[in-house]
């Protein structure tokens, strides 16, 4: 079975509009996974990959359906780690408390960050620089030790 049949074999795929909803294996928050190029990835980030092409570097692959499980190509959609940030602030997905004017991170960033890292696709360095703190601040992010 090729990795595309592998993929499609566990999709509930229903109309164009609905979300095709990830039947596999999911991480913690309802994100599927697949091993996919000799490595583990997020399943939308793979649908996004087998239907549209590549993911330019630096991008996400987002959900305009908010559902973490789905993978219909109509409901991705490429943006930045703060395109995604925005995205959640506007449905009003973030958590309370983070408006504080001493407040850097959000929730909604720290998540960012631990995708970022986790995929491979920004060091502490870049990370720290992109959000304006301490490479040891992403340190703890990525390690759970804040915004747990």
């Amino acid at each position: 079975m090729t990795q595309e049949q592998r993929f499609w074999d566990k999709v509930n795929v229903g109309g164009s509009n609905d979300c095709w909803v990830w039947t596999g294996c999911k991480r913690p928050g309802g994100y599927g996974q697949i091993r996919h190029d000799r490595r583990i990835q997020k399943s939308h980030r793979v649908s996004w990959k087998i239907n549209c092409g590549d993911i330019p570097e630096g991008l996400c692959v987002l959900h305009k359906c908010d559902n973490p499980s789905c993978v219909n190509p109509n409901h991705l959609w490429l943006g930045t780690y703060q395109d995604n940030s925005t995205d959640m602030v506007n449905k009003e997905r973030q958590s309370k408390g983070e408006n504080l004017p001493q407040s850097k991170i959000t929730q909604v960033y720290a998540d960012c960050i631990r995708t970022a890292y986790a995929n491979g696709d920004a060091t502490y360095r870049q990370l720290a620089k992109e959000f304006g703190v301490s490479r040891s601040c992403i340190f703890r992010i990525v390690n759970n030790k804040n915004w747990k």
